[in-house]
């Protein structure tokens, strides 16, 4: 992360700006790596899991932080270790099926609805795990962190300083085109 920040404040373009400070730099490589990952959709999507403890009369649950897409969701009862695969539903369907929160049961079904993930039934126990098994966004890049290198600053540095060098382009008022 280090090195692409400064291989692009060397480019001829910036070598003589004051005004680009760290904070801009990294901001510009940060928004370089977020747009290429939107282009580039899924090839350098990072799958993850995390789990959740169910609250009995409770349905809906925040989803992780760094969420992007869930690929699948397993129900397991506290102290087991059999899952069973839930079955994601659309609004329209889940809507006719559980309409009443206050229907409990073991839950089968679910869905994403308002940046949450709903379950269906609404679990009549606590201490059930729900399994998350998402697709995640990377973590933005930091200064002398664990976040300071990952497979884009590995194999798409060049892409990263230019795109990094587009950004500031525009901000510099230089004549530069975004390239996706």
């Amino acid at each position: 992360f280090e090195q692409i920040k400064i291989a692009v404040k060397l480019l001829p373009e910036f070598i003589t700006r004051g005004d680009l400070g760290d904070y801009l730099l990294s901001r510009a490589v940060n928004d370089a790596q977020r747009r290429f990952h939107q282009d580039l959709q899924s090839r350098f999507e990072e799958k993850t899991g995390t789990t959740i403890v169910t609250i009995s009369g409770t349905r809906d649950y925040t989803v992780p932080s760094d969420y992007k897409a869930m690929h699948s969701v397993f129900y397991r009862k506290g102290g087991e270790t059999d899952k069973t695969i839930l079955t994601r539903r659309d609004k329209e369907w889940f809507d006719a099926k559980y309409g009443d929160p206050a229907s409990t049961g073991t839950p089968a079904d679910w869905m994403i609805w308002s940046g949450n993930l709903r379950i269906g039934p609404t679990p009549d126990l606590s201490t059930q795990d729900l399994l998350l098994d998402y697709l995640a966004f990377k973590a933005d890049l930091a200064d002398a962190s664990p976040n300071n290198t990952n497979d884009f600053t590995v194999q798409f540095d060049q892409a990263l300083r230019w795109g990094a060098a587009q950004d500031l382009g525009m901000y510099a008022g230089l004549p530069m085109e975004r390239v996706s």
